[in-house]
C-alpha cells in the first residue's frame, strides 16, 4: 500500500507544506512526512524514503538554494516519480515573501551569490530533520548523507563553529560580519546547538551497520568541503571533522570497528593545504588517540597490546606530513600522553619513540625542543619500566638528538643523556640481559620460519653487548661533530663509560669495541684534522670570544685528537690483561703504534706531545721519581722492556718529551714494532741487536749484610736512621730531589704472623709480593692488620711491584739484595 501511494501522498504533502503559514499546520505536515520517511524506513523502501526525507531537507533550506545544495550532495532534488504511467514533479518553494525571515547568511556554496536568508519555517523544518535523524537514525541507511549535507548548510548559514570535543556553539559577529540574525533565533540556536550534539551522541545507540553509514556520510562531506577549499579563500566548512571527533568520542567502547576509516580520513585532512582544515584535522586525531588510552577498555589496554598499537598507529603516521604545525600538534600529543599514560604503555613504546626521532635538522628549533622534551621525559621517568627491547631505540634518538645542529645546549644534554642510559644499563644489567636473550630466542625462531638469517646490528654478539655497542657508536659519532664543545662532550663520555662499565662485555665483543668503535674514531679524527681549515675563526657566534689557542678549525681538531688519542691509549693500558687474549691483539698494537707514530710527526705541538705521552702510557713508563713502585708493562705482556732497548735519546724523549729528541730518536714504524711472542722475555724482532742492561748492583759503598740499615737505589746512598722518641725511620744522604724515594718505613711494625719473612717495602701501597713465596700481603687499613692471600700469574706482576725473585728477574729488578733474608730476620732493623 505505501508503494501505491507514496507518491500522491509525498506530492500533496509538499504543496501544503509551501503554502502554510500558520506555525501549527506546518508541524503537522512536517509530522507527517516524518511518519512517512520513518515507515519507509522500516519497510525498505529506499526510494520513498528519501524522497520524503528530500522534502522536509528543502523546506528546511532557503529558498532557491535547494537545488544547488542538494544537488551537489545527493541529486535528489528535482527528481520527478512516475505513478501508474503518470509523471509527477516535486515542488520546491519558490518564495519566502510571506514568511518571515528570521536569518540573512553566506551560503556554503559559490552559487548562488550573494546572501540567502532563513524563514521561521526553515528553523521549524531543522528541527524537524534534527527528531527524525535522532529518533530514526537506524532507518535513514544511505539518507544519512542527505540530512547531514542539509544540517551542513544550516549550520553555516547559522555562523555555528566547531568548539572543543567537536560541540557547535554561535560564533562572534567578527567572524561572520554577513551573518545577520534576529532576536528570535538568537534565543533558539543554544538550543538547535544542543539538539545537534545530542544528535552525534545517540549514535552510541545505532548499530554497527548504521555507525559506518553514519561515518561514511560524515567523510563524504568532508571530502567535499576539503574540495571547496582548494584555491578558494574562503573558510572551510568545518561540520564534517567536528562531528567525525564527536562521534568517535562517544563510541569509545567499540572504537576497533570504526577507529581505521575515521582515522584514515582524518590523515587526509591533516595534510589538507588549508590550515585551518588541517588544525582541526589534527584536533580531531590527536584527541581521539589520547581519549582511546585514557578509557577504561576491557580488557586494559596494557593487557591488550593489537588495541594499544592500533590506537597510536596513526599519531606514527603523522610523522610523514610534512607541515610544521601537524608535527608540533604530534609532539605535544606525545608528550601529554607521556604524562598521563606513559606508565601503562607497553608495545607501543617503540612507535612513540619513532615519533620522537622522526624529528629532522631542518625542521626548525620549535620542533626539535618540544621533541627532545619528550625524550628527556622518557629517559629520566620510565627506562625503568619499558620493555628492554625498546632501549636500543631510546640510545638512537638521543645520538639523532644530539647530531642536530640547531640547538648546541639539546645536542650537549643529549650526550648526557646517553651516559644516564649507560647508568641504567650498568644498574639493571642482569635484568636487561635475560629480557633481551629470551627476546633473542623468539627472533631467532621466527627467523628460522621464515626462512631468513637474523638481522640485527652487531649481530652475532650478544644482544646486551649489542645494546652497549650502539651507545658506544652513537657517541663515536657525535665525537666527529662539526662543533668542537660536541667533539669534546662526546669523547670525554666515550672513554669514561667504556672504562667505567667495558667490564659487562664478552671478552670476545672487545674485539669489535677496538676495531669498529675506537680505530674507526681514530681514523675519522686523525683525517679531518688533517684536512681541517687554518683560517683564523674571529667569534663563536654572538659575543663569545675565541681563545688564540682554538682560533682555528685545525687546531680545535688537534684538540679533538689529543683527547682521542690519550683516551684509546688509557683502554689499551687498563684493559692490557684482556686484549692479549684477543686473536689479533699483536695487528691492533701495530696500528695503535702507527696512529701514534703519525700523531708525533704532526706540526701541531699540542698532538706531537700528546702522541708522546700516550706511547709513554701504553708502555708503563713513569717518572724518574716513581719507576720502582710500578712493574714494567711490557715484560707482563711477554715483551722485552721496549724503552731500555731505545736509543738514550728517545729514553730521554719519553721522559720529557720535545721535538728535538723525537728526531733524535727517529720513531719509525720499523723501529716501534712490538714483535714479542708469547713465553719469557727475550729479544724482539724489528729491534736493534743490543744487549739487555745487565742486573744492576749495589754501589761498592752500600754494606752487604742484610741486616744493615743502608739502603741503596741507583748511585746514591741513602741511610735509614732510627728516632726512638717519634718511633720513626728518617732517610739521610740522599739529595733532595730523591728523597720522595726513601724506602724507610714511616712507622715501626711486627710482621704479620700468616705473612713469610720477606722484607717489607715502606710504599703506602696495600698490595706487595713475597718474593720467596706466591703469595701477596694486602694491609686493608692499619699497619698491624695483614692478610695473604694466593696470588698467580698475571696479577702475580701487577701484584708485585718492588720486590721480585732475584733467581727470576735479574734483568728487570731495580736493585737486589746480596743474601736472602731469613725468617729469623724480625726485628725492625731487618726492614729496608
Amino acid at each position: 500500500m505505501v508503494s501505491a501511494c507514496w507518491c500522491g501522498l509525498l506530492a500533496a504533502l509538499s504543496l501544503l507544506l509551501d503554502a502554510s503559514t500558520d506555525e501549527t499546520a506546518t508541524e503537522s505536515i512536517l509530522k507527517a512526512e516524518l511518519t512517512m520517511a520513518s515507515l519507509c524506513g522500516r519497510l525498505g523502501l529506499a526510494t520513498p524514503r528519501d524522497a520524503f526525507i528530500s522534502a522536509i531537507c528543502q523546506a528546511s533550506l532557503p529558498p532557491h538554494y535547494t537545488l544547488t545544495a542538494l544537488s551537489s550532495s545527493t541529486g535528489l532534488a528535482n527528481k520527478a516519480y512516475s505513478i501508474q504511467g503518470h509523471t509527477v514533479q516535486m515542488i520546491s518553494p519558490c518564495s519566502e515573501s510571506h514568511q518571515q525571515v528570521v536569518a540573512v547568511g553566506q551560503p556554503l556554496t559559490a552559487q548562488p551569490q550573494g546572501t540567502v536568508v532563513l524563514t521561521a519555517k526553515s528553523i521549524q523544518s531543522m528541527r524537524t530533520l534534527l527528531n527524525l535523524a535522532h529518533c530514526h537514525g537506524a532507518e535513514l541507511g544511505t539518507a544519512w548523507k542527505l540530512v547531514l549535507a542539509t544540517l551542513q548548510h544550516l549550520v553555516w548559514i547559522l555562523g555555528l563553529k566547531p568548539g572543543a570535543g567537536g560541540a557547535l556553539k554561535p560564533g562572534r559577529a567578527t567572524e561572520g560580519p554577513s551573518t545577520v540574525l534576529t532576536t528570535a533565533v538568537m534565543t533558539d540556536l543554544p538550543v538547535i546547538s544542543s539538539i545537534l550534539s545530542r544528535l552525534f551522541e545517540s549514535s552510541q545507540y545505532l548499530d554497527d551497520v548504521s555507525l559506518h553509514r553514519l561515518i561514511d556520510a560524515l567523510c563524504s562531506l568532508s571530502v567535499e568541503a576539503m574540495g571547496m577549499a582548494h584555491g578558494n579563500n574562503k573558510e572551510p566548512s568545518l561540520f564534517a571533522v567536528a562531528k567525525l571527533l564527536e562521534t568517535g568520542l562517544v563510541n569509545m567502547d567499540r572504537i576497533e570497528i570504526l577507529w581505521r576509516p575515521l582515522t584514515g580520513h582524518l590523515l587526509e585532512v591533516c595534510q589538507h593545504p588549508n590550515s585551518r582544515m588541517r588544525e582541526w584535522g589534527a584536533e580531531a586525531l590527536t584527541s581521539l588517540i589520547k581519549t582511546g588510552l585514557a578509557y577504561k577498555h576491557n580488557p586494559p589496554l596494557s593487557q591488550n597490546q593489537r588495541l594499544q598499537l592500533l590506537l597510536l598507529g596513526p599519531l606514527a603516521d603523522l610523522s610523514g606530513v610534512l607541515q610544521p604545525d601537524i608535527r608540533q600538534r604530534q609532539l605535544e600529543s606525545v608528550l601529554q600522553i607521556l604524562q598521563s599514560q606513559g606508565d601503562s604503555l607497553g608495545p607501543g613504546w617503540p612507535l612513540l619513540l619513532g615519533v620522537i626521532g622522526a624529528i629532522r635538522n631542518d625542521q626548525g628549533e620549535s620542533l626539535i625542543r618540544t621533541a627532545f622534551q619528550c625524550l628527556q621525559l622518557v629517559v629520566t621517568d620510565f627506562l625503568p619500566t619499558m620493555p628492554c627491547t625498546c632501549l636500543q631505540i631510546v640510545v638512537e634518538v638521543a645520538g639523532s638528538f644530539g647530531l642536530q645542529n640547531q640547538e648546541l645546549n639539546i645536542s650537549l644534554t643529549s650526550i648526557g643523556l646517553l651516559w644516564n642510559i649507560s647508568d641504567c644499563l650498568f644498574q639493571r644489567g642482569g635484568q636487561i640481559d635475560q629480557e633481551l636473550n629470551r627476546e633473542e630466542v623468539l627472533l631467532e625462531q621466527q627467523a628460522r620460519e621464515k626462512g631468513v638469517a637474523l638481522n640485527r646490528p652487531f649481530h652475532p654478539a650478544p644482544p646486551f653487548d649489542c645494546l652497549w655497542l650502539c651507545l658506544y657508536a652513537q657517541l663515536g659519532e657525535l665525537c666527529v661533530d662539526p662543533r668542537p664543545a660536541v667533539r669534546k662532550s662526546a669523547g670525554q663520555t666515550l672513554f669514561s663509560t667504556i672504562s667505567a662499565h667495558g667490564t659487562l662485555l664478552q671478552p670476545a665483543t672487545w674485539h669489535t669495541v677496538i676495531w669498529k668503535v675506537l680505530f674507526r674514531l681514530l681514523g675519522c679524527v686523525r683525517c679531518s684534522s688533517s684536512t681541517a681549515d687554518r683560517e683564523k675563526i674571529e667569534s663563536g657566534g654572538g659575543n663569545i670570544l675565541i681563545h688564540h689557542s682554538r682560533d682555528t678549525a685545525e687546531k680545535q681538531w688537534a684538540e679533538t685528537w689529543v683527547l682521542t688519542l690519550a683516551g684509546v691509549a688509557r683502554i689499551f693500558n687498563t684493559r692490557r690483561h684482556l686484549l692479549q687474549s684477543l686473536g689479533d691483539f699483536f695487528k691492533a698494537w701495530e696500528l695503535l703504534l702507527d696512529h701514534i707514530q703519525s700523531a708525533a710527526l704532526s706540526r701541531n705541538n699540542e698532538v706531537s706531545l700528546a702522541a708522546l705521552k700516550s706511547f709513554q702510557e701504553i708502555l708503563q713508563i713513569t717518572s724518574p721519581t716513581r719507576d720502582f713502585e710500578k712493574p714494567d708493562a711490557l715484560t707482563a705482556m711477554g715483551v722485552p722492556a721496549l724503552a731500555e732497548s731505545l736509543p738514550p735519546p728517545c729514553r730521554a724523549l719519553i721522559r720529557q718529551g720535545g721535538r728535538r729528541g723525537r728526531r733524535a730518536c727517529g720513531m719509525r714504524r720499523r723501529t716501534l714494532h712490538c714483535g714479542g711472542q708469547r713465553g719469557p722475555p727475550g729479544p724482539a724482532r724489528g729491534w736493534s741487536a743490543r744487549a739487555p742492561p745487565p742486573a744492576r748492583t749495589a754501589p761498592p759503598s752500600c754494606p752487604a749484610s742484610p741486616s744493615s740499615r743502608h739502603c741503596c737505589r741507583s748511585s746514591h746512598r741513602c741511610t735509614c736512621t732510627s728516632d726512638r722518641a717519634s718511633a720513626r725511620m728518617t732517610c739521610a744522604g740522599w739529595p733532595p730531589s730523591c728523597r720522595g724515594r726513601c724506602p724507610c718505613p714511616s712507622a715501626p711494625t711486627s710482621r704479620p704472623s700468616s705473612c713469610p719473612p720477606t722484607p717489607r717495602p715502606s710504599s703506602p701501597a696495600c698490595r706487595r709480593l713475597c718474593s720467596l713465596h706466591s703469595t701477596c700481603c694486602r694491609r686493608p687499613s692499619a699497619w698491624a692488620q695483614w692478610k695473604c692471600r694466593p696470588c698467580f700469574l698475571p696479577s702475580w706482576i701487577s701484584c708485585c711491584s718492588l720486590w721480585r725473585s732475584p733467581a727470576n728477574h735479574r734483568s728487570t729488578a731495580g736493585w737486589r739484595p746480596s743474601t736472602s733474608p731469613t725468617p729469623s730476620t724480625t726485628r725492625q732493623s731487618g726492614w729496608r
